[in-house]
């Protein structure tokens, strides 16, 4: 296999732009930094996975995830205005189907590690990451001597070490210190150590981080901080950690202290060069288990040069060599942000994050990205990094029937304990499955649906049956019964169907609209799948006499697959084509193909209806 490398001979600007565009990322999957490569003043933000606010908290005793009791006494009333066309109700009582937003927290920011150097000029500077075997290095000359920094991540001991040297005996000198990204953080020097800890504001969540050091040279504590002088090399070592757990309904566990300092003493006792080779073997062993080469040609040129060269001429060699190059990066932000024993999944931005305050919280969105997110592990040998997402949508099985039973009045009870669950478009580490607060984003009970395709893969590619039965197949069975006492039997139509639906962010709310109803279809033929594979025949029969009545995939006028059911009956209608809905109002050319999911990720579009691949193309 070829060595993948993203390079640059300039720092990354310390900047919003910068940040997004510029840094170079590493991570063990739960903790992530990003890498500036600054001479003078070097910045490395850092992350952990569970440092969330919202959820349970002091203020917020009462906090069920957003959901709010009864809803459903609206559903059945939505229902029945859509039966008749009465569209001002419909648009009256969607606003009856969302949750609550207090409560719903976002991802933060840990903070950053702050290294100063007695360096203005430099020369031969140039800084890259190095894909193949997951190392990060900075390189440069000031005042006639070579100084190289090298990072990494690793998983045993959970760990992100750098190492930085100079070629000169004693010409190292650097002030380390922590750049706070909380009101409530505190920052303490002990023995050769940094220390960051504090509590969340929001929710009490404890967290702590430690930096240590070693080094040749002098170290000198300063208030907050450590300097190193006369030094030919150090070695640090950060490890961070939070009292999050992800088990309902508290969300929290032991004090992250302990295993902070463990990781830390776990790294000193094996020292640099030892977690350094172990890390880059597991790497490894998940990277190299996959190739992509569509040109024998290595291409020496930067990163960024080969991006301008890419926008004059994608077929060339250069043009080859970075699409293999980003494929791989793809991998590589996986493997570094979703390790399989991780207790949260990769987010939206993976585990890297720079804001208190991200886009969309920085969240788990259901409606595609933690979808996507994981569509690449399965095809190209990362299983292992499934079972976090996997493990994930297990845990919101509970709080998932909290949401059937306000919104649907599918109550689960001592007698009948997993009688359905659902969760909707976005949710967060601590159970928040009920609809968004805008019904026109937030409204996707198939959406958890839709995540039972990403799980029910794990099976299809590794055919492992025990994992299937303890682990895939239950929570995938308790979502189908949800549905079994969903679904709406639509006489006109002759089918069963979701009923109220909205296809993401376009068009009317309807009934039994293309992508609810292809999602529904493919949970039914996924589990009994799972279910005859399993010996739960009588469940799979039961699932089959209602899929053959989903019928979620039509064609319209003009040939095309239709967003919704009803499309030609409203191309007939003047009056609902001088309809508008705000945003909603149904697009010829609309950024989402959501009436398209069922030909990918799904497999109601195949080979095998030739008919429907066609319809694809208008």
């Amino acid at each position: 296999m070829k060595n993948y490398v993203l390079k640059y001979n300039s720092p990354a600007e310390y900047s919003e732009n910068g940040w997004q565009n510029e840094v170079l990322p590493i991570g063990n999957g739960m903790l992530g930094m990003c890498v500036f490569g600054k001479v003078g003043e070097e910045h490395l933000q850092f992350n952990e996975k569970t440092l969330w606010t919202g959820g349970p908290s002091k203020s917020r005793k009462d906090y069920m995830g957003g959901n709010v009791e009864n809803s459903f006494e609206y559903l059945e009333k939505i229902r029945d205005a859509l039966c008749r066309g009465d569209k001002k109700a419909v648009l009256k009582f969607k606003d009856k189907l969302v949750g609550i937003k207090d409560g719903y927290g976002a991802y933060q920011n840990f903070g950053e590690i702050v290294l100063k150097f007695p360096h203005s000029d430099f020369s031969d500077y140039e800084r890259q990451l190095d894909i193949t075997n997951s190392v990060c290095t900075v390189k440069y000359k000031s005042g006639g001597v070579s100084f190289t920094r090298e990072c990494f991540a690793s998983h045993n001991p959970s760990v992100i070490a750098e190492k930085i040297t100079a070629d000169k005996k004693g010409a190292l000198n650097v002030e380390i210190s922590f750049l706070p990204a909380h009101d409530t953080d505190n920052v303490k020097v002990q023995d050769n150590s940094l220390i960051l800890y504090g509590r969340l504001s929001d929710n009490d969540l404890a967290y702590y981080a430690r930096l240590c050091v070693t080094t040749d040279g002098e170290a000198v504590k300063g208030d907050g901080k450590l300097v190193i002088k006369n030094a030919s090399y150090l070695v640090f070592a950060l490890s961070a950690g939070t009292n999050y757990k992800n088990e309902y309904p508290n969300y929290r566990g032991d004090l992250p202290e302990g295993k902070v300092n463990l990781a830390i003493e776990e790294f000193l006792e094996k020292g640099y060069d030892k977690v350094k080779k172990d890390a880059i073997a597991e790497y490894k062993s998940l990277f190299d288990r996959f190739s992509f080469e569509i040109t024998e040609f290595t291409s020496d040129k930067y990163t960024d040069k080969l991006l301008s060269l890419y926008r004059e001429n994608p077929d060339s060699k250069d043009g080859r060599y970075l699409e293999e190059l980003l494929c791989q990066y793809g991998r590589y932000l996986l493997i570094s942000s979703s390790a399989e024993n991780d207790e949260l999944p990769a987010n939206l931005q993976g585990v890297w994050n720079n804001s208190n305050s991200p886009a969309w919280g920085c969240d788990y969105h259901l409606n595609v990205n933690l979808q996507m997110c994981y569509w690449h592990a399965y095809v190209t040998g990362l299983f292992g990094t499934a079972k976090p997402m996997i493990r994930y949508m297990e845990s919101l099985r509970e709080p998932g029937r909290v949401t059937a039973r306000c919104y649907h009045n599918i109550v689960s009870d001592e007698k009948n304990p997993e009688n359905g669950w659902v969760c909707h478009t976005q949710n967060t580490p601590f159970g928040w499955t009920c609809p968004g607060w805008d019904f026109y984003w937030g409204w996707s009970p198939a959406a958890s649906s839709w995540m039972m395709q990403n799980c029910f893969d794990y099976y299809a590619f590794t055919e492992d049956t025990d994992y299937l039965r303890s682990d895939i197949y239950p929570m995938m069975k308790e979502n189908a019964v949800f549905w079994l006492q969903n679904l709406v039997y639509n006489k006109e139509q002759d089918r069963y169907v979701s009923s109220p639906s909205f296809s993401p962010e376009h068009g009317p709310i309807s009934i039994g609209n293309t992508y609810e109803q292809t999602l529904i279809w493919q949970l039914f033929t996924d589990t009994e799948k799972a279910a005859k594979v399993l010996g739960d025949d009588d469940f799979a029969a039961k699932l089959e006499k209602i899929r053959v009545k989903l019928k979620p995939i039509t064609k319209g006028r003009w040939g095309q697959i239709k967003e919704w059911y009803e499309e030609d009956e409203w191309y007939k209608s003047l009056r609902f084509r001088k309809l508008k809905y705000k945003l909603h109002s149904c697009q010829n050319r609309h950024r989402h193909a959501s009436h398209l999911v069922g030909l990918y990720p799904g497999n109601a579009i195949t080979d095998k209806t030739p008919d429907l691949i066609e319809a694809c193309k208008v």
